[in-house]
């Protein structure tokens, strides 16, 4: 009873803000709601998969934790989405599949701690490797376990990442993976996991897709295709490319410079691209008489 009074409440909040809050679609800030999402997801989300060219209404969701406040449950209980959520702690995805069944019918519910050991098993769960809308929020090794699915193939038309603010702006950093990482036991701060917001910009953009924006929470990032939603939504867009962490400043009374200060001295992995190397004259002269009939073109 309580359960469905929340998430009564939370589609009854979203809708009174809505009502109240002006959208301008060149600032994403405008699009956010909160009714089954932490944040703005909710509002995000829905502004996005409205302007899907070709939708199939078919999301994943790894983390989706008991389905009460998730970045998916917006789109299975208020869009009647088909989608699949996969959470580690199987008492949550045991509450999860009882309250996708008496919700949301056609959502599977997959209870696996999920590591790069399972994930190719994991990916023949999905029900098509280019999904409407993707979300991973698994506290831990997030960005590896995505690389590993974007190496299989997998192609979502929209992503929703968790990036960490104490990482900064401008570092390309990712935890290093480690199969059973647990952020509680990491560091006793709980700052130390996944990855900054420009470790996500490069991993997706070498693949294509496009910044969209943070919340203004600091705690979700979105990317899209570019084919995949109308060409409007880039027009004039200005988004928010990087927002403190709410929930860790207000836990730690600190910013994210002193946050990162406090797990500086653990190990952490660049994923910047590597910078071109400037060819010297000899490797130039080389390639210029390999005889290559492209080159004479």
């Amino acid at each position: 009873m309580y359960t469905m009074q929340r998430i009564a409440n939370g589609l009854a909040r979203a809708a009174a803000v809505r009502a109240m809050q002006p959208l301008d679609p060149t600032r994403p800030c405008t699009w956010e709601v909160s009714a089954l999402s932490q944040n703005g997801e909710d509002g995000i989300t829905e502004f996005l998969t409205q302007r899907i060219r070709v939708p199939n209404r078919y999301f994943v969701e790894i983390g989706a934790s008991d389905g009460t406040e998730n970045n998916t449950s917006w789109l299975a209980v208020a869009r009647r989405w088909s989608g699949l959520m996969v959470e580690g702690d199987s008492r949550k995805a045991d509450y999860c599949r009882f309250l996708m069944y008496g919700l949301a019918m056609s959502v599977e519910v997959d209870s696996r701690f999920v590591s790069l050991d399972n994930l190719g098993a994991l990916y023949q769960r999905f029900a098509t490797p280019e999904p409407d809308f993707f979300s991973i929020d698994i506290d831990g090794v997030d960005w590896h376990i995505a690389a590993g699915l974007l190496e299989l193939g997998f192609r979502p038309g929209i992503w929703v990442v968790e990036y960490n603010s104490c990482f900064g702006p401008d570092r390309a950093v990712t935890i290093p993976y480690q199969a059973d990482f647990n952020s509680r036991v990491a560091h006793p701060t709980g700052l130390y996991y996944g990855a900054s917001i420009q470790a996500w910009r490069c991993l997706l953009e070498a693949h294509g897709y496009r910044f969209v924006t943070v919340e203004s929470h600091g705690v979700n990032a979105f990317f899209a295709r570019p084919e995949s939603l109308e060409d409007a939504i880039w027009t004039g867009l200005a988004p928010h490319t990087f927002q403190e962490n709410f929930f860790q400043y207000f836990r730690h009374r600190r910013p994210w410079q002193e946050q990162f200060a406090l797990i500086q001295h653990l190990p952490l992995v660049d994923v910047s691209p590597a910078p071109s190397r400037p060819r010297s004259p000899d490797e130039a002269l080389t390639s210029s008489s390999s005889g290559d009939p492209s080159e004479d073109q």
